[in-house]
């Protein structure tokens, strides 16, 4: 079962979120050994404060947290453009209200070392399923993620293998690499298909619009306001319907040379170094 917060909603969801940097930190900093920042028991960063979206993975036998991720819009502040801007190569920012951003995926390491077990990839192929539901019910065109070569295999085997927006690079202990995905109804089914996995993985349908109403986890409630999204990182946009623009044919580098409404490639300040 995937579970959607939104960041604003972490005091309505104080034991999804506790649990989820709890993993974080076990992951990146215990298991990794990244140079992550750390608060206590959890894993939590700048990035945090930019009213993400948290997308959480739940065991349907023993509903414990068994992975997760976060997705940024690439309108506001986000990894690949502001921290690793390298693994854009020659290619401008990303800066698309319907492209966004997946970042800290992770996946429990006691269920990651049981490699008699298919949990690894049915909890890493229900977090990109409950990343594709809600992309199509919201429009996006694209995700794109910052990961490392192993994990880019790992996607390969879940039947998403994504395009590489250009040549990996060594950053700390592991060779990092860009990856965009096309989100599309075909990746979908495939991702489903390869992990058996039956029916929606949402715990509710969902939207980015639904996402982002106060009560998180799609409940309804108040809806921000637009100039509050923006401030928040979530999506310069006067509507959230706004997303739903045509999706591109070409292919993702492509998208990234396209100027206009669609795709806007703007310079911001100077990127952060690169630190894991």
């Amino acid at each position: 079962m995937i579970r959607i917060v939104n960041g604003n909603g972490r005091s309505q969801h104080p034991q999804a979120i506790d649990e989820m940097f709890r993993l974080r930190k076990r992951v990146f900093h215990d298991f990794l050994k990244w140079d992550v920042k750390t608060e206590g028991d959890w894993e939590i960063d700048h990035y945090d404060k930019a009213n993400p979206l948290y997308v959480m993975s739940y065991s349907p036998e023993t509903g414990k947290i068994r992975g997760s991720l976060r997705l940024l819009p690439t309108l506001g502040p986000n990894m690949l453009d502001d921290t690793f801007p390298i693994l854009l190569g020659d290619n401008p920012e990303i800066r698309s209200a319907s492209v966004w951003e997946s970042s800290r995926f992770c996946i429990d390491p006691e269920i990651s070392q049981d490699r008699a077990s298919n949990q690894v990839t049915v909890a890493a192929a229900e977090l990109m399923c409950g990343v594709g539901e809600m992309g199509l019910a919201s429009g996006i065109s694209h995700i794109v993620t910052v990961t490392d070569v192993f994990l880019e295999r790992m996607f390969r085997r879940m039947g998403c293998p994504g395009e590489r927006i250009a040549d990996p690079h060594r950053i700390g202990s592991v060779y990092a690499v860009a990856i965009a995905w096309e989100v599309s109804r075909t990746l979908l089914d495939t991702m489903k298909a390869v992990a058996a996995i039956e029916g929606t993985v949402l715990e509710q349908p969902m939207s980015l619009e639904t996402a982002y109403d106060e009560g998180g986890s799609g409940h309804r409630g108040h809806r921000p306001r637009a100039t509050d999204v923006a401030r928040n990182g979530a999506c310069r946009l006067a509507n959230f319907r706004a997303v739903q623009f045509a999706r591109p044919t070409a292919s993702f580098r492509g998208l990234a040379h396209r100027s206009g409404e669609e795709c806007c490639v703007t310079q911001t300040s100077s990127p952060v170094a690169p630190s894991r």
